[in-house]
């Protein structure tokens, strides 16, 4: 029912929003990262128009530019997560499989993208990584694109706390 009614105003009103696409690849080949149902519905009309098929020859496209695979996924996490409501339990599944597809992500680059809180996602890796689905890393990417090292050295303890208990 969606898609049709989508159809529908884009056939009353022309399509409102440019595709947003990746730069061309080597094979001169883009990727739609944001707009695939709006592309979905002109390759439809297209296909039922065939005397008028011209008239959606033409779909204005966006091209955004990345420094890096990670930084495309995160686009599209943050571009689908504005147009939903998500709950904690599909929040989880995306920290998982953000995990999955990029560990080498920090905790807080990964929070940052799906505005959850960095010790969330760090208890999500400590899971994955304990039970061996993600490797343990010795160095991770911050949202600033500089590498850190996994984990920070212990602080000292202050001479005074030394031999007290809770």
């Amino acid at each position: 029912a969606d898609f049709e009614a989508l159809k529908a105003d884009i056939k009353a009103h022309g399509m409102h929003d440019a595709l947003i696409v990746t730069a061309k690849n080597d094979k001169g080949e883009r990727t739609v990262l944001s707009g695939h149902n709006r592309l979905r519905a002109v390759k439809a009309l297209k296909a039922e128009e065939k005397e008028n098929s011209g008239k959606w020859d033409k779909v204005s496209i966006r091209e955004k530019g990345f420094t890096s695979k990670a930084a495309e996924k995160g686009f599209v996490i943050r571009d689908n997560l504005l147009r939903r409501q998500l709950d904690t339990e599909q929040k989880a599944m995306l920290i998982n499989q953000l995990l999955k597809d990029s560990p080498e992500m920090s905790d807080r680059a990964i929070a940052h993208i799906l505005k959850v809180d960095h010790k969330t996602v760090a208890s999500k890796r400590d899971k994955l990584e304990t039970g061996g689905e993600i490797p343990h890393l010795k160095t991770r990417t911050g949202k600033d694109g500089k590498k850190q090292t996994a984990s920070k050295p212990k602080r000292p303890e202050k001479p005074e706390n030394r031999g007290k208990t809770g």
